[in-house]
């Protein structure tokens, strides 16, 4: 409805460009972005719905998920769109800092993921033994360390514990950064 009256604003007189001028503002953007998933699964229910016989082992996607873009419309108010500016400023000002926090952060992951793979607890132990098969496992159990999600359970050796402990040692040390 905006798309069809914003000709009568002195801005966007025109009628085809105007239009176009006005479509490609971000507050138009962010209304397509929060209404189209609505359209979307209804166009594709309405295309496919009545093809489908009972009993059809065709599926049609979920796009539920999708109706969670709505939220963008936060983004049109006053204060969040200021408090998107001040987010932007600080971002932008810090970024040195964060960029250097970020890559410290990974490579202090790296090292602990690594030194927790080499130094894992012997096999057949009562512990998950996924945990630690492989770097990347182990760097997923050490995230989860990192953020307190998930502390690792059963019985560890002694260099395995003291290893946990560095990492959670060093986990509050990124969290000050």
């Amino acid at each position: 409805l905006r798309l069809r009256v914003i000709t009568e604003s002195r801005a966007y007189r025109h009628p085809f460009y105007g239009r176009l001028r006005y479509a490609l503002t971000i507050p138009s953007l962010i209304d397509l972005v929060s209404f189209l998933p609505f359209f979307l699964e209804v166009l594709i229910q309405g295309i496919d719905g009545p093809f489908l016989h009972r009993g059809s082992s065709r599926v049609l996607p979920n796009l539920e998920p999708l109706r969670a873009l709505r939220i963008v419309r936060i983004l049109k108010t006053r204060k969040a769109s200021q408090a998107v500016k001040v987010l932007h400023g600080v971002l932008s000002h810090n970024s040195e800092v964060l960029l250097v926090a970020l890559v410290l952060c990974g490579g202090l992951l790296l090292l602990q993921s690594t030194m927790l793979y080499y130094f894992r607890p012997p096999a057949g132990g009562s512990y998950d033994e996924g945990d630690f098969e492989s770097i990347p496992a182990a760097m997923y159990s050490s995230v989860l360390m990192i953020t307190t999600l998930q502390a690792p359970t059963g019985h560890y050796p002694w260099y395995t514990k003291v290893l946990i402990s560095l990492n959670a040692l060093t986990s509050v040390a990124m969290l000050a950064i």
